[in-house]
């Protein structure tokens, strides 16, 4: 025991311990970088019905009530809450609906980006 002692407070071993603690450091940091947030992973896993969903919504809510942007999301939302049930078998737990929730809005997003929705959707319909 005195031995082992002796070894671990020798100042090579503090040295090579010292030299290891920046390497699992920026270990810790490119693993973490890496990581995709839970939303991405179920955006990409369910994007096609993403984008269903946002198109039906789309198309039910029509008429102008007072929130219309509301009332889309809603709709899209309760879509793919079914979808998920039909996939797996069970209802999605709170976490896996705001995972729902967040892969809605970036699927919206790219939706407009690309011009399938919104005011710039509507000047290439024009354009043609």
């Amino acid at each position: 025991m005195e031995t082992l002692k002796i070894i671990l407070d020798s100042s090579a071993v503090t040295g090579v311990i010292a030299s290891f603690i920046p390497s699992l450091a920026l270990a810790g940091i490119v693993w973490v970088l890496r990581r995709k947030p839970s939303w991405l992973v179920v955006y990409n896993k369910y994007q096609g019905y993403v984008f269903q969903a946002i198109e039906l919504a789309e198309k039910v809510i029509l008429i102008n009530p007072e929130n219309k942007h509301l009332a889309k999301f809603g709709v899209a939302l309760d879509r793919m809450k079914k979808i998920f049930a039909d996939l797996n078998g069970r209802l999605p737990t709170p976490s896996e609906i705001c995972d729902l929730e967040q892969a809605i809005e970036y699927g919206h997003a790219e939706m407009e980006r690309v011009g399938i929705l919104g005011a710039k959707g509507q000047e290439t319909k024009k354009a043609a």
